[in-house]
């Protein structure tokens, strides 16, 4: 996990430096999920094996809280969309008086 925080930290600082703005926490973390997909191209800076892990990155931005995240295949998404998602289909089984197990 060291790795993967600190390119995150390494990216973020050079856009800043470059850019003279923050970099968002989308880019962030597209910029995580671009290094797990290099893993196995063959060429001399290609990884021996993927990151096993899949990560939330959280952080507070200009339009307020933001949660995304990673998996090992170097996919992400929002994960805000999923949660309030999820809340709103337990909220809704919920007024229904739904005694039946809430698939999440």
């Amino acid at each position: 996990m060291p790795v993967l925080w600190e390119h995150a930290r390494v990216e973020t600082q050079n856009h800043k430096n470059s850019y003279g703005e923050p970099m968002t926490l989308e880019s962030t973390t597209q910029a995580l999920c671009d290094l797990a997909l290099r893993f196995g191209e063959g060429d001399e800076e290609s990884m021996s094996r993927p990151f096993g892990v899949s990560l939330l990155i959280a952080g507070h931005e200009e339009n307020g809280p933001s949660l995304y995240y990673t998996d090992p295949s170097g996919t992400s998404g929002n994960a805000m969309q999923k949660l309030m998602a999820l809340v709103m289909r337990v909220l809704t089984a919920l007024c229904k008086g739904s005694t039946t197990r809430i698939r999440l």
